[in-house]
Order: C-alpha cells, then sequence, then structure tokens
C-alpha cells in the first residue's frame, strides 16, 4: 500500500496548486473578483456572453476581461 499513501499528498498538492491561484485573486479584489463573477456567470448560469448576434467563448471573455482590468489598474506592469 505504499501507493495508497501517495494519494492525500497528491489531494493537498492539488489543494495547494487551486488556493495558490485564488490568494493572487485576493491579492487583486477588483480584477479577480470580477473575473471570478464573469466564470460564475458564464460556466455555471449559463448567460451567454457577446455583443448581438456574436458570441464568443466564456473562457475568452474572461481572459480579455480580467487582461483589460488588469491593464486598467497598472497590475500588468512589468518589474
Amino acid at each position: 500500500p505504499p501507493a495508497g499513501l501517495m494519494v492525500p499528498i497528491a489531494g493537498i498538492g492539488f489543494a495547494f496548486l487551486g488556493l495558490e491561484q485564488l490568494s493572487y485573486s485576493i491579492a487583486a479584489p477588483i480584477v479577480g473578483f470580477n473575473t471570478i463573477m464573469w466564470v460564475y456567470l458564464g460556466w455555471y448560469s449559463g448567460i451567454k456572453l457577446g455583443w448581438g448576434k456574436f458570441r464568443c467563448p466564456e473562457a475568452l471573455m474572461i481572459i480579455l476581461i480580467g487582461t483589460v482590468l488588469g491593464w486598467i489598474t497598472g497590475l500588468n506592469e512589468s518589474s
């Protein structure tokens, strides 16, 4: 059963990867919470995103919104 003992370690690793990305969203709430809101609207509630007859994929819309908000707030500057 040594392989069975690796499962909890893998679970901790996956939780760390998810929570680490969430910590970046919490550090910049204007950008992070807006993009998380769009994730919930697009993927979980079934709302179609787009303008008029043009519909773009939800993932593309979330990336565009996050990038634009990052530029507006100055979070996308290289250091």
